[in-house]
């Protein structure tokens, strides 16, 4: 969930397999959570397994990246679109700056922000 401000709060592997289950389809993100094992876990040192998640999810050749930059860029994203952008984010605020290829991240919140992972795609402020 995220508080006012954009803070995360009361997030877990189970709440957020259902907010990614609302994005991919139920099936889909189960699937998709079975190479993560307990998402409650950490699955390396600083991310935890529901992290490695939204990675997954948002990296994924399925261009899941676009639905949901799609849906920031509505004035109203869905709750799970922001959920899922809380818990991305405050994911990649865990890696150092050498892991995001070269592009120094900020703790902004924008749809931009999203496009960190995607290589191909270059930001320009």
């Amino acid at each position: 969930m995220l508080a006012e401000g954009g803070k995360l709060i009361d997030m877990n592997g189970g709440a957020f397999l259902q907010c990614v289950a609302k994005i991919v389809g139920t099936e889909t993100a189960e699937r998709y959570a079975m190479r993560f094992g307990d998402l409650d876990k950490p699955y390396t040192e600083t991310i935890l397994g529901y992290e490695a998640l939204a990675f997954y999810v948002y990296s994924t050749g399925v261009a899941w990246h676009d639905h949901i930059n799609g849906a920031l860029w509505k004035e109203n994203a869905n709750p799970e679109i922001l959920q899922f952008m809380g818990v991305l984010n405050h994911a990649l605020g865990k890696l150092p700056l050498m892991s995001l290829m070269g592009v120094w991240y900020t703790e902004a919140t924008t749809p931009l922000t999203l496009t960190l992972l995607r290589p191909d795609i270059t930001l320009v402020r």
